[in-house]
């Protein structure tokens, strides 16, 4: 009998492949989206960048799996959060922001999508200061405790997912998508319906 993946020898060589690729479907929920029209800086192959604002940690992401050309570092800011590349600013204050291209007279409103995705603590919480077990602990949450989602890290520990939250009045930290659940838009690696 012939094999139907004759590229695998096995079923159990084809499995790492088939997970990948069922992990890497989602897309990542954005911090904030922006209205980008068509503009040479932020136009690729058909798309456009920008429309969606990512936060990664020490950059945010113009589009949801950045290679390093989409990516804009931290910089320096006076109030708020600010990333730039040299030629594309990104600058955050609240749940309002701007993308701007360096030079010229062009800007894009963005608004914080934190409103649309809100959850809570299902075992109670350790928040860290990174997207890691190695991050410093921040507090924990107690069970049942409101969190707002601000972004997506695409970094998994044990199938779920490290994600961005806000708590308690504006604070910001990481969380283990194992312990938290979201109530209104699925996020990957995050329980999906709060009881």
């Amino acid at each position: 009998m012939k094999a139907r993946f004759p590229a695998c020898r096995a079923w159990l060589s084809c499995l790492p492949v088939l997970l990948f690729c069922h992990a890497a479907s989602a897309s990542p929920f954005p911090n904030f989206t922006c209205d980008v029209t068509d503009h040479p800086a932020l136009a690729r192959d058909g798309y456009l960048l920008g429309s969606g604002i990512y936060y990664g940690g020490e950059f945010v992401g113009l589009i949801g799996y950045p290679e390093e050309n989409e990516k804009l570092p931290r910089v320096p800011s006076a109030s708020g959060e600010k990333y730039s590349n040299g030629k594309i600013t990104f600058h955050s204050k609240g749940k309002e922001g701007v993308l701007s291209i360096e030079g010229e007279d062009t800007s894009f409103p963005c608004v914080s999508t934190a409103a649309m995705a809100t959850g809570q603590s299902v075992f109670g919480s350790i928040i860290r200061d990174k997207p890691d077990i190695s991050g410093k602990e921040i507090t924990r949450l107690p069970k049942g405790e409101l969190i707002e989602f601000t972004g997506e890290t695409g970094s998994f520990h044990d199938g779920w997912q490290w994600v961005k939250v806000r708590f308690w009045e504006g604070q910001e930290g990481y969380v283990w998508g194992g312990t938290v659940c979201s109530k209104e838009v699925e996020i990957s690696g995050v329980h999906f319906g709060c009881e």
